[in-house]
């Protein structure tokens, strides 16, 4: 992406038309990452003490890192054919409900009370997940890491939500960044 100096000026109608299209698929994969947390807390809660595979959290992280930024049409779409799967997969082996995909981008729009605090929420999954991704590349995991992150994407989806519910979730990502940012330190 070259810098760019001086008055910002838009880009071409060609490259608007795919960061539009590429903005609308990125969309769509929260929407699938939030049914593919659904289904994930789901299993869980169904299965006390049951904590799923690295492969379904790995989906789920890469979900959310796909979601935002710099990425490709093609990248993006591949990551929610994954999701996608994974959800229906979850769904049919362990025998639960599988998490509908939720527009949360759509929802926070209508949702003035609790926007600023989901979309803290979001920003911080992101972050978490995007860290989590990379130490699973590495050999490192945390289940707690890992339940948390589909639990609080969730509780996104949950209508009625109250606030402070949402504040405390965001508090409680923030705080694992650090375990993330320790499982990415080589073992001395």
């Amino acid at each position: 992406m070259p810098h760019i100096h001086g008055a910002v000026a838009a880009v071409s109608d060609a490259e608007s038309k795919e960061l539009v299209a590429l903005s609308r698929a990125q969309s769509k994969l929260l929407a699938h990452s939030v049914g593919l947390g659904i289904t994930l807390s789901n299993a869980m809660s169904t299965m006390p003490g049951f904590i799923p595979c690295g492969h379904a959290f790995s989906e789920l992280f890469l979900g959310l890192t796909f979601s935002f930024g710099e990425a490709t049409l093609s990248e993006v779409e591949a990551v929610t054919d994954g999701v996608c799967a994974r959800a229906e997969h979850i769904a049919d082996h362990r025998g639960v409900e599988q998490g509908k995909p939720f527009d949360l981008i759509a929802f926070m729009k209508t949702e003035e009370a609790t926007a600023a605090k989901l979309a803290q929420l979001v920003a911080s999954l992101h972050v978490l997940a995007s860290l989590a991704e990379r130490a699973q590349r590495l050999g490192a995991t945390n289940n707690e890491l890992n339940k948390a992150i589909a639990e609080s994407l969730a509780l996104t989806a949950q209508l009625g939500i109250a606030s402070e519910e949402v504040a405390q979730a965001a508090d409680k990502i923030a705080q694992l960044i650090p375990v993330a940012l320790h499982m990415l330190q080589p073992a001395e």
